[in-house]
């Protein structure tokens, strides 16, 4: 192939990729300032249909993920084998700081 025609492949390829891309993506929302890692429902405000949150990650290891809905099942399971009424706050944001951490050693 010719240096010129090269040029204009590269170029048309490029411009092509870039013609399907439709600008910046949307902002995230924004992190819980809370010190607790689960929110009370009705906490954040709603979000439109196509911005929902599905789930957070709340750690990475290595090139492993952590999601809010494993530390909340967690937590559940936790609550319910060990047969415990309804935790005051201190005691569920200690309680998610402990079974993360446990979620972490693990992986």
């Amino acid at each position: 192939m010719k240096p010129g025609r090269v040029t204009a492949a590269v170029w048309l390829a490029v411009t092509t990729t870039l013609a399907g891309c439709k600008g910046a993506p949307p902002a995230l929302p924004p992190a819980p300032a809370a010190k607790s890692l689960l929110l009370p429902p009705g906490a954040t405000p709603a979000l439109p249909p196509e911005q929902a949150v599905i789930d957070r990650v709340v750690a990475v290891v290595n090139e492993d993920v952590i999601l809010i809905s494993e530390l909340q099942e967690a937590i559940a399971l936790y609550l319910r084998d060990n047969q415990q009424s309804t935790p005051t706050p201190e005691q569920v944001t200690e309680l998610e700081r402990r079974l993360l951490q446990r979620m972490i050693d693990q992986r």
